[in-house]
């Protein structure tokens, strides 16, 4: 027996459930080869990955700092404090060597170094630009594969285009972004997400792009006779209960739920469905 826990099969042995609920046991453990997480376990899980990747980043910027002044000490990247405390040293260091090894005036060899010190400053500031920009590359690129990923599992394997066409068509119909949790959601023409009116909670993606292709069949094969997939409609263009039902199926809606019953309805007054 196979249970569906939010969308994902888990193979159940009958003869261990059977013995289980015979016995009335409290419990019944089932193994899986994926993870499943709570929604204040997710959010938890997706601050601390993002708290992570902040905290690397920065020690990333100063390490390459530290590394191109020459500066060597163990763990002096491992936070601001060290890493301020060993510029400090190397800073006084060098005023010191050069007051030692020059026969001038202290006050004029400090105007010097303090010039030095400024430039390093500039440096320092190049180094933690380019910092930002790589995580903003990476921040950039991430979404973009998100974003890929999820429109390619949504799009129905009877799309008139294959997927990549198809994902580049809907990304000229349809304008999308990511929150902070990695989910994808529509943006309507108000530059704002696009909500359910009953919760006003974001509509989800799998939504859009369903309503996209039923509002669009021509975009489907068999839905709308497209080239190279079998026409589902009669040459007058009204469609039969059983090819419907088959679409319906290829859409993953199934017969009598809601998003079935809502295109039938539209396709019966629409006369292009035979009852």
């Amino acid at each position: 027996m196979k249970l569906n826990i939010n969308g994902k099969e888990v193979e159940v042995n009958d003869d261990e459930l059977t013995t289980a609920l015979t016995e009335k046991k409290e419990s019944f453990e089932v193994k899986t080869d994926f993870i499943i997480r709570t929604a204040d376990e997710d959010k938890t899980y997706s601050d601390n990955v993002k708290s992570e990747g902040t905290k690397i980043g920065a020690e990333i910027g100063r390490k390459e700092v530290i590394k191109g002044l020459g500066i060597e000490g163990e763990g002096l990247h491992k936070s601001d404090l060290s890493s301020i405390e060993a510029l400090k040293v190397w800073s006084n260091g060098l005023v010191q060597k050069a007051l030692t090894d020059a026969k001038i005036e202290p006050n004029k060899k400090i105007e010097e170094k303090e010039k030095d010190i400024l430039t390093l400053q500039e440096t320092i500031k190049n180094i933690s630009k380019e910092k930002e920009d790589v995580l903003s590359q990476f921040t950039t690129y991430k979404k973009t594969e998100t974003i890929k990923s999820t429109l390619s599992s949504i799009i129905p394997d009877n799309a008139l285009l294959p997927k990549e066409d198809m994902m580049m068509l809907l990304g000229t119909k349809i304008k999308v972004d990511v929150d902070d949790n990695g989910r994808v959601y529509g943006i309507g023409a108000d530059g704002q997400p696009i909500k359910n009116t009953t919760t006003l909670e974001p509509l989800p993606i799998k939504d859009i792009v369903t309503t996209f292709f039923n509002e669009n069949p021509q975009y489907l094969k068999g839905a709308g006779g497209g080239a190279g997939g079998e026409d589902s409609k009669d040459k007058d263009g009204v469609q039969t209960v059983d090819k419907f039902i088959e679409e319906m199926d290829t859409l993953g809606h199934a017969p009598n739920g809601i998003e079935f019953n809502k295109i039938m309805q539209e396709r019966i007054k629409a006369g292009l469905l035979k009852t």
